[in-house]
């Protein structure tokens, strides 16, 4: 077969060729989605607990403010199609790599670790979310590659929604992102990020949270957030 004829005919059967599998080498090239199940796990990590209070203000312990709200919050995003677990649902002491030892074995889509602090500053009143920095500001490079290093673009997206959905539902300051090294935000292996929702000094903020029409709004904002990155829907629609 001369040259000329044999390109024509490699060229034909090109074209005849299914979309699909003409374009499967430019798809290879676009990273997946970062979320492949319907419905979401969401792995929801109370901070702190046992003989670790955490922050105090006003008599208040970090680690019982976290768990009730992580509880309330959890509820109400199972009741709209999430799947949501607790690394703790009780007062003990949990150590940071157990936490996302557990998001890494429940092969959670999303982490949120749920935080306060107690700082009485006005300046510290509000919200801020955090990511884990990656190297050299991190705190373990072995732990990042094997956690954070393939996901911290989703991480960083995740954190952003949650920031923003926050931003639409909150009574309080939005004191916007961060970054803080963190064990547990570096060893997990789906986008994860930290909240801290409020100080504990403040009880007009933390108390908000807690009560029915805070965990209300919270999980609403997670609700979203996690449609934001995900693409999933849920089957309870917000109109509120």
């Amino acid at each position: 077969m001369d040259r000329p004829l044999g390109l024509i005919l490699i060229w034909l059967s090109f074209l005849l060729l299914p979309v699909s599998a003409r374009t499967a080498r430019c798809e290879d090239s676009i990273p997946a989605p970062a979320i492949q199940r319907t419905p979401p796990r969401l792995v929801l990590d109370p901070g702190h607990g046992g003989s670790d209070p955490g922050a105090h203000g006003r008599g208040r312990a970090e680690k019982d403010a976290a768990l009730a709200v992580a509880e309330a919050v959890a509820k109400r995003l199972e009741a709209r199609g999430i799947v949501v677990f607790l690394t703790r649902d009780r007062d003990q002491a949990l150590s940071e790599p157990l936490r996302a030892a557990f998001a890494n074995y429940r092969e959670a889509d999303l982490y949120l670790a749920l935080h306060f602090s107690g700082e009485p500053r006005v300046q510290a009143r509000g919200f801020e979310v955090f990511v884990a920095p990656p190297p050299p500001s991190g705190l373990e490079p072995q732990r990042w590659e094997a956690g954070q290093a393939r996901v911290w673009k989703q991480s960083r997206a995740w954190a952003e929604a949650v920031r923003r959905r926050l931003g639409e539902v909150a009574s309080t300051f939005d004191r916007g992102e961060g970054i803080l090294p963190h064990p547990a935000l570096e060893a997990v292996t789906c986008p994860a990020a930290l909240v801290e929702l409020g100080s504990l000094a403040w009880p007009d903020e933390a108390e908000w949270w807690r009560s029915p029409a805070g965990a209300e709004a919270l999980s609403r904002a997670l609700a979203a957030a996690v449609a934001d990155v995900t693409g999933w829907k849920s089957p309870q629609t917000d109109d509120r």
